[in-house]
Order: structure tokens, then C-alpha cells, then sequence
């Protein structure tokens, strides 16, 4: 009960609110400016990369709790030299079998300028850009709600 008395007494000091209300906005403007460059950066490589086959060339199962997850090793060629591209948690399953991903046909877009840049065409990272806006948006909506609570603070 006593260290919750502490973190109270903690939470109501006007050094941790100084703080707390000083570091929120540029981890906002952050978060939001970093889903924005995800989707953008996406979009962008998207307009100008080409479409390659590959396919899965090895796997490395990660037995979890309860899922497994599997980490895959895409190879595909471009004008004739070979690429290795390594995708982490390629797939959540509660069981995975080598099998089943090995010779895997697999498409993948490639930048023309850079071949060995590439990403898999059906998995953008729009949620991941929403997820960042959204708490960027949160933590913005929090300043205000402390600024609110606690007044106006002299930095």
C-alpha cells in the first residue's frame, strides 16, 4: 500500500508533471510523422517496383507459447543474380510444419534501382502506420487532459 502512496505522491509533484506534459507532444508529433512516413514510404515503393517470383527457400520455426511462428528465407532472382530475402514472423500458426513452406511459391516487389530492397506485395504496413497516427493522437489528446487537470505549467 505504501509504494502505491509513493507513486501517487509522485504523480501529483509538479517536476513529474512538468515532464510527463513536456514529453508528450514531440512523442506525438513523432508517432503521428512515423505512421504518415510508413504509408507514404510504402505508396512510394509500390508506384515504381516490379514484380518478381521467388520462393521460400528455408524456415526457421520459433515454437511459442501458444502459437509458432515462422521466420522465412525468400530467394528470387533478378537479371540473373540471386537474392536472399529474410522475412521475420512470415507466418503465426498455433502449429507449423516445415513442410508446408518449403518450395513455397512466394510473389515479392523489388526496387528496380536496388534489387535486393524488396517487400511482399500483400503485406503493406498500413496497420502498423494507422496503430502509430492513432497513438500519436492519444498521447497529443493526453497533454491536453493533463494540461486540463493541472493547470498551466511554467517550464
Amino acid at each position: 500500500m505504501e509504494e502505491n502512496s509513493l507513486l501517487s505522491q509522485a504523480m501529483e509533484s509538479e517536476t513529474f508533471q512538468k515532464y510527463v506534459t513536456l514529453a508528450l507532444i514531440p512523442i506525438s508529433v513523432i508517432l503521428i510523422l512515423w505512421g504518415i512516413f510508413l504509408s507514404v514510404s510504402y505508396s512510394s515503393f509500390v508506384k515504381t517496383a516490379v514484380e518478381v517470383d521467388g520462393v521460400i527457400s528455408d524456415v526457421n520455426i520459433i515454437n511459442g507459447k501458444s502459437h509458432d511462428y515462422l521466420d522465412a528465407y525468400i530467394t528470387y532472382t533478378v537479371d540473373g543474380v540471386e537474392y536472399e530475402y529474410y522475412y521475420e514472423n512470415y507466418k503465426t500458426a498455433r502449429i507449423i510444419n516445415r513442410r508446408d513452406y518449403e518450395g513455397l511459391p512466394v510473389k515479392l516487389l523489388y526496387d528496380p534501382e536496388n534489387p535486393a530492397k524488396v517487400r511482399l506485395p500483400d503485406r503493406p504496413p498500413y496497420a502498423q502506420s494507422v496503430i502509430m497516427i492513432i497513438a500519436g493522437i492519444a498521447s497529443a489528446v493526453l497533454y491536453f487532459v493533463l494540461k486540463k487537470r493541472y493547470g498551466s505549467i511554467q517550464y
